[in-house]
Parts: structure tokens; sequence; C-alpha cells
């Protein structure tokens, strides 16, 4: 998840989304003695993490606070997912739907929630089995939305660490925040990542097996998606985590 105000960037943007939905939310007041609009971004590749969700909507009210004299406007964006065979988008978008739907109802006095794009599942197909939008970006200032990708040049730091967190305990049961709205850093916050028995066989396997082994969406995936797996399989393989977070493992690392 990252939050952000336009003092902190121009644009957020999340890509490579497949049966992975992006939720972008931005909220302002509305009132004169409001605070600047917050817009917040995170990437979901499973029906779960309500709280991490819930979270996220919280830190809107805070950042608004008791500045905002009437109710905030908040608008909800969702793109991601496809018609794949396995369900597993559909099953991520009714999760959302019901989920931000219900919040809706829950902070109806303290805020305006208006779903603004809902392009996921089959209305993200392109009609062979494959996603029109892998990615969404906003524009903080104005609040517009649109499909996007990321050049890995553009990617951020640490790709390797940060995709770390993938094959690791900790990402099966709560989103990493990657950036606020106080900091103009990219935080990394101490997770556990060691090597497992099958992490030399994957990264033997050639380009179809891997495909099968490691994604969901086996069939759609970018060209470079193998590499990016095997990358961050060898860093798991050469690096342990007191060599990023310090000797007791509890320091984040900024960027």
């Amino acid at each position: 998840i990252g939050h952000v105000t336009a003092k902190k960037a121009d644009i957020i943007v999340s890509d490579k989304a497949t049966t992975c939905h992006i939720i972008a939310v931005r909220s302002s007041s509305t009132d004169d003695a409001g605070s600047e609009p917050l817009v917040s971004l995170c990437h979901v590749d499973k029906a779960q993490y309500e709280g991490c969700l819930r979270d996220m909507i919280e830190a809107h009210k805070e950042h608004h606070g008791e500045l905002s004299l009437d109710a905030i406007d908040m608008d909800l964006h969702l793109v991601g997912g496809y018609s794949d065979p396995d369900g597993s988008s559909l099953a991520i978008t009714e999760h959302l739907i019901q989920l931000f739907g219900q919040i809706s109802v829950e902070e109806k006095d303290d805020v305006n929630m208006t779903l603004k794009t809902c392009a996921v599942s089959c209305l993200n197909d392109n009609g062979f089995g494959a996603p029109i939008g892998r990615g969404l970006a906003v524009d903080i200032a104005s609040g517009n939305v649109f499909l996007a990708a990321v050049d890995e040049s553009l990617a951020g730091p640490a790709p390797n660490l940060r995709a770390a967190r993938l094959w690791s305990a900790a990402h099966r049961t709560k989103l990493a925040v990657a950036h606020n709205q106080f900091c103009d850093k990219i935080i990394v916050t101490p997770f556990e990542f060691s090597t497992f028995k099958t992490l030399k066989t994957l990264l033997c396997l050639p380009d179809d097996l891997m495909l099968q082994c490691t994604s969901t969406s086996p069939d759609v995936e970018d060209d470079e998606f193998c590499n990016r797996v095997r990358s961050t399989l060898r860093f798991i393989r050469d690096h342990a985590p007191e060599d990023v977070f310090g000797p007791k493992r509890n320091q984040p690392v900024y960027y």
C-alpha cells in the first residue's frame, strides 16, 4: 500500500496485474478548512487483507481529521483481473465489491464513497482470455486515473528485496505500507525470508514450467516474468534477513 499527497509526488502507479486487482482511493474534504487530498494505491493478489484495506480507509479519515467539518468525499477505483479459467479474478472482485460496499454503509456519516472506476474480471477481459488493463495510475492533484505500464528502469529501488516479500509468510496475511504521506522515501519494512528446498529446482526450470509453477495466470504473463522470478529467487538464495534489516531483523530500510 502507498499513501501520497501532491506535495510528495505527481503520479502514483502500480502495474503487472493479471488476476491481481489494483485499488486506488482518493479523498478530499468538502469544506475550505479541510486538508489536501490524499491518494492511496494498493495491489492485492487474493481475496483477503480486509484488515489492511479497512486501515487504508481509516488513514484517510485520520488525514483529514477534525479539520473536515463535512463528510469526506472518497473516490474508489478498481482495475484488474480477467476471465481466467480458475476464477481467481472473480473471487477477488467479489470480495472487494462486497467489502467496500460494507465499508461505505458503515462510514456513511463520515465518508461519501463513490465507485468511479470498475474494470475488473470479465469487464477487464479483451475477449481472448487476457486482461485489458494491467496497471493503474492516479494523478494526485487532479484525481484523474488512467491505465499505465511502468518501464523496469522506473520500477523503484530494491526490486528483488521488495519482490522477496511475495515468498514470505508475512505476505499471506498482511499488505506492507511502502510509502506514506509523511515521508519522501520508499519504505521496506522488515520481514522474514529464507531459502527453501525447491528453490534450486525452480531456478533450473525452463520458462514454460516456471510459469506453471509460479504464476496464477501462466498464459498471459509478460515476457519478463520468468526473468524477474529468477532474479528474486537468486536474491533469496544469496541473502539473509539480517543482511538487510540488521542483526535483530527489525530495522526498516529507506530509499
